[in-house]
């Protein structure tokens, strides 16, 4: 009976054994518990997302549009990103394929969907908020004023769990003063919001959504 239970101890201990690091051995191979989601609130989760931020910036700065390209998830479907009049080669192609956009799609008309989406703005967005901001506090924000301008623009960072709404667009500004009452509007209203998620250390488009 002794010499049976050492041989089954002896093929329990050959089959699986667990480390301290959680890792189960399993007939030689190792199979990792997934890491944990990260808390809401977590320092490696913000700091996480700051990175992707950071990383982000330097993409816009640089119209570097492999590096934009990398925070959308391909085919981009229209209920998440519209598309409308980018040019005639784009919009056959877009039809074709379903009012869905791929990569390369993507890469090769960048300058008229930058245009399209005042992708430009994400540009004094990171000039004026600075990522790291949210270390301190869920939320950055920033309005930019210039003098004789019928506009204030405004600017926001803001993070929801893993979830990162950046945000810009214009208001009319109460300083200016029309000198020609009769014009009309002096400031043509907009706001522009993306939404992100944080997940397997990246950032990844999720929607945006425009006002105005």
């Amino acid at each position: 009976m002794s010499s049976c239970n050492s041989e089954q101890k002896a093929k329990t201990s050959d089959t699986a054994s667990v480390k301290n690091d959680d890792t189960v051995i399993v007939d030689g191979s190792s199979l990792a518990t997934p890491a944990a989601p990260l808390k809401s609130d977590s320092s490696a989760l913000v700091k996480g997302i700051i990175s992707e931020l950071d990383r982000m910036n330097q993409a816009f700065v640089k119209h570097d549009v492999a590096q934009i390209t990398s925070f959308f998830d391909f085919p981009i479907h229209d209920t998440a990103l519209v598309f409308f009049e980018i040019n005639p080669e784009f919009d056959a192609q877009y039809k074709a394929n379903g009012n869905k956009v791929s990569r390369a799609m993507f890469s090769k008309h960048y300058s008229r969907i930058e245009e399209f989406h005042s992708m430009t703005e994400f540009i004094p967005l990171f000039k004026y908020l600075k990522p790291e901001g949210l270390l301190k506090s869920n939320m950055v924000e920033h309005e930019h004023r210039v003098k004789n301008d019928g506009c204030y623009y405004f600017y926001s960072i803001r993070r929801q769990g893993a979830t990162v709404i950046l945000t810009y667009g214009t208001n009319t500004s109460s300083a200016y003063v029309n000198p020609d009452p009769e014009e009309g509007e002096v400031c043509g209203e907009y706001a522009g919001t993306w939404f992100f998620e944080f997940r397997d250390g990246k950032l990844h488009f999720v929607k945006q959504m425009t006002a105005g």
